[in-house]
């Protein structure tokens, strides 16, 4: 085993002449880290995805060229490269184990029943819960300027995950909140938090396929779920559309199109396949916020599906009479509005969030 830094500081320094790749790329990394057997990169995995995914932000935060991101991951290459040969020279232990090839749905749906029960706690909670008022307090204005508007209306939540959303929604005094979920254990989690409220239901079910009669609801949100399945956009969009009153509302917000952060999150779930979620989640949460967290693992075991903007107004317009495109709440979500005066935007998140209010 590798006793201290000095053994990698010395070999680096041995084989300076060796040539080097002018750029480094996501794919690079992800063939070199597919390459790593040792029990020692699972740690080194975690803390490369965690590094990275911190430099792109910083980049993002400051506005700063998003090319700059080659100088961590030539960090990482150059890092995984030389424990590689030490682990072909026989001094890291190495595992045999193959190679996983999981089923990435069905690996999304368990790892989100997974980490949403664990994002429940009051501090981890509410730390989130913060953007989502923002968020429903954004939508509700561009709704209607009167604020009784949802009083004794019936919402639905689809993909409801720790209900952040239905708790927001109740200040508004709705006739019912229903929230639909596919994780077993975050909808009897939810269960017992919110017992107390008469008017709130959490259902076990699928949000591809809705299991309620046409026409059934006044509102309904699907915020950041959608991408999250196999079954195709059009087919979702139609579903959730019929289960909407005649002039009811819908807002969605799924993931846009092209992008290095796009990019970033793939690779995240390529390197992190391997890695145990567990043992990510109580690594990582020695060293970084709640809400940190839960993002880190959503975009390293969460798959998604990209959609272009032209693409899914198209889509939207078939379904509703109306629909707006919604700005978003500057630092949380990731639009063109909340990033004014990027000039490196499109090249850093392509089109952005898709976020819309429809109108049947």
């Amino acid at each position: 085993m590798i006793q201290n830094l000095n053994e990698i500081l010395v070999y680096k320094k041995l084989n300076s002449k060796k040539k080097i790749k002018k750029k480094i790329t996501f794919d690079d990394l992800i063939k070199l880290s597919k390459k790593c057997r040792s029990p020692i990169f699972q740690d080194l995995k975690i803390y490369m995805i965690l590094t990275v995914k911190w430099h792109f932000d910083y980049l993002a935060k400051t506005r700063k060229n998003p090319t700059n991101l080659n100088l961590s991951l030539r960090f990482w290459f150059n890092i995984l490269s030389i424990l590689k040969e030490f682990e072909n020279l026989g001094w890291i232990t190495k595992n045999n184990k193959k190679n996983l090839k999981l089923d990435i749905w069905s690996n999304t749906r368990k790892a989100f029943n997974f980490m949403w029960p664990k994002n429940t706690s009051k501090h981890k909670y509410y730390s989130s819960k913060v953007m989502v008022d923002l968020r429903i307090d954004q939508l509700v204005k561009y709704i209607s300027k009167n604020k009784k508007f949802l009083n004794n209306k019936i919402i639905l939540d689809s993909g409801c995950g720790p209900g952040r959303y239905v708790e927001s929604l109740l200040r508004f005094k709705p006739k019912e909140i229903i929230g639909i979920d596919s994780g077993k254990d975050i909808i009897k989690s939810n269960q017992e938090r919110f017992k107390k409220f008469k008017n709130i239901k959490f259902i076990r079910s699928k949000f591809d396929k809705l299991n309620f009669k046409d026409e059934s609801f006044d509102l309904l949100i699907s915020t950041g779920v959608l991408h999250h399945t196999s079954t195709s956009i059009p087919f979702m969009i139609k579903d959730h559309a019929r289960v909407i009153k005649k002039e009811g509302h819908f807002f969605v917000f799924i993931v846009g199109q092209g992008g290095q952060e796009l990019d970033l999150w793939k690779f995240c779930r390529r390197v992190m396949i391997d890695v145990n979620i567990k043992y990510a989640f109580k690594t990582l949460g020695n060293v970084v916020s709640p809400l940190r967290l839960q993002g880190i693992l959503d975009h390293s075991y969460g798959e998604y599906k990209s959609t272009s903007r032209k693409y899914f107004e198209k889509i939207l317009k078939k379904n509703f009479s109306k629909i707006k495109k919604i700005s978003g709440v500057y630092g949380a979500d990731v639009t063109p509005e909340t990033f004014k005066g990027d000039r490196y935007f499109k090249k850093r998140f392509g089109s952005g969030n898709l976020r819309y209010l429809c109108i049947k």
